[in-house]
């Protein structure tokens, strides 16, 4: 989700992190882990990571699944719960809730959609 225009702009260590979450979202990722890998103070890493790319690190992470799911989707045909785990989501109850929030339909509407 982030543009390299947007990305030439961001502090170095906000960029290790944007990377570190490209290489990792499909693992369980966690606000402690990612401060540390930037070098960063918890408390002082949101502020950064707010105030770089204007959304939380936590709707970051969630729009970048949101995202690797809609391509899932469009071109597999695997349960959504095997999708939502390959995903590094914690639940296939709540990859669905936060699909839906993002998207506006559950995954399985969506793979409807993009099919037809």
């Amino acid at each position: 989700p982030v543009e390299e225009t947007q990305d030439a702009k961001t502090d170095s260590r906000i960029g290790f992190a944007l990377r570190y979450i490209e290489e990792n979202y499909m693992k369980p990722l966690n606000l402690e882990r990612l401060a540390q890998e930037a070098g960063y103070s918890v408390s002082y890493f949101e502020s950064k990571f707010l105030k770089e790319m204007g959304i939380t690190l936590k709707k970051y992470v969630n729009t970048y699944r949101v995202e690797k799911a809609k391509e899932l989707l469009a071109t597999t045909d695997g349960p959504v719960a095997d999708l939502a785990y390959q995903l590094g989501w914690a639940s296939s109850n709540y990859f669905c809730t936060v699909f839906k929030k993002y998207t506006g339909v559950t995954p399985l509407q969506y793979r409807k959609q993009s099919r037809e």
